[in-house]
């Protein structure tokens, strides 16, 4: 059996496409006035090209995306972004004050500037890309290295918050 954080390390983007395009079927047909399911496909964004494939399709499939059950957030996806930058959404309400020169992981020498952000859940955790390299790295702030995979991590925290999925992660694991 695949380890279930590295289930996409052998796939070919026809396999994680479809993979994907069945998590968004599965979240669509939940029947549950407690479920919220919103997104917005996201078909171009700045240096698609450097983001791993996953993301890139998941964006293209899902995109910019609203989960919540109960009435709490599970989790908000949105174009990747400079924490410091000025945007749009009332999303990004840092806990912290930080310049672009400011760490965001001193243990691996990552900067604020280092980084482009694209969740927010329900933990407070934050998931972003390392940009030093190419694909840029995933990353989570709350389980850091854990997975490597954005739709991995996607699956694991939709499954963890609602019960109101079919295994998320089983799709992943087919």
């Amino acid at each position: 059996m695949k380890n279930k954080f590295e289930v996409l390390k052998s796939e070919d983007e026809h396999s994680i496409r479809n993979k994907i395009v069945q998590i968004r079927n599965t979240l669509e047909s939940i029947e549950d006035p407690d479920f919220t399911f919103k997104y917005t496909p996201v078909k171009s964004f700045e240096d698609k090209q450097n983001y791993p494939l996953d993301f890139q399709i998941y964006m293209e499939e899902i995109g910019e995306t609203e989960i919540a059950h109960n009435g709490f957030l599970v989790t908000y996806v949105l174009i990747p972004q400079n924490p410091n930058k000025n945007n749009d959404s009332d999303l990004w309400n840092w806990p912290f004050d930080s310049e672009d020169d400011d760490f965001w992981d001193e243990k691996n020498n990552l900067k604020v500037k280092d980084t482009k952000t694209i969740t927010y859940d329900l933990d407070g955790s934050i998931s972003y890309f390392d940009i030093r390299t190419k694909p840029y790295k995933f990353s989570n702030s709350y389980d850091e290295g854990t997975f490597t995979f954005f739709i991995s991590w996607f699956a694991w925290t939709v499954d963890s918050f609602s019960e109101q999925t079919e295994k998320l992660e089983d799709i992943l694991n087919d």
